[in-house]
């Protein structure tokens, strides 16, 4: 299974967080709409999304709506500023894309070009994200993507992974995503055989998520 595609994207990350003062003016961003108070977390790029990532865990999935919807609001806009925020934001969705490349696996389709597929279609939701849709965040862009990325693909596989436009509106709807591309991932890699069953998945997902 060739990886390049995830493997490149964090090495360009890696290059987008040794720029000075990006760390810096993401966190002003999220100082400025009120989600940090001033000098609140790493100032240092990388150190403050890998911050933010843990806080979600603890205060919950409302934190990750207010910075991510924050960092979008940027990203609607144009120009250098505009494309760091998006970037930020990709980071912080590598392991759901991951997880919606393996989910759209079929035998003859590549991971590589699948990935490719899918990364680009983040990028094109990031950077149309409607502003007005303030809750479970994470989980819409999960399913645009999914939904982007399949019809790029012409995916009309009747047992495929199918887009549901009503998931993003349920209650549970970032559990739904989890659910829905869990479900996927482990039918497909099964199916191409890069696992043998359900119980070999958890550490094919491990080896998968040191990628981030």
């Amino acid at each position: 299974m060739d990886i390049r595609v995830f493997k490149g994207l964090n090495a360009e990350w890696a290059l987008v967080c040794a720029e000075p003062g990006a760390g810096a003016r993401v966190r002003g961003w999220l100082e400025d709409a009120g989600v940090l108070t001033p000098g609140e977390g790493p100032a240092e790029l990388e150190e403050l999304l890998a911050w933010l990532g843990v806080r979600d865990r603890r205060v919950g999935r409302e934190h990750s709506d207010r910075w991510m919807g924050a960092l979008l609001a940027v990203a609607a806009g144009e120009g250098a500023w505009a494309r760091l925020a998006a970037r930020v934001v990709v980071q912080a969705m590598v392991n759901g894309a991951v997880r919606t490349t393996l989910s759209l696996l079929r035998p003859g389709r590549d991971f590589d070009e699948v990935g490719q597929v899918v990364v680009a279609a983040l990028y094109g939701v990031v950077r149309a994200y409607p502003l007005h849709r303030t809750g479970k965040v994470a989980a819409n862009l999960l399913l645009e993507t999914l939904h982007r990325a399949s019809r790029e693909l012409r995916d009309d596989d009747p047992q495929s992974l199918g887009w549901d436009a009503e998931l993003a509106g349920l209650a549970s709807g970032e559990d739904v995503a989890e659910a829905a591309c869990r479900a996927g991932v482990v039918e497909q890699a099964v199916a191409v055989g890069l696992v043998e069953g359900a119980r070999e998945w958890e550490p094919a997902r491990a080896e998968l998520a040191e990628l981030r």
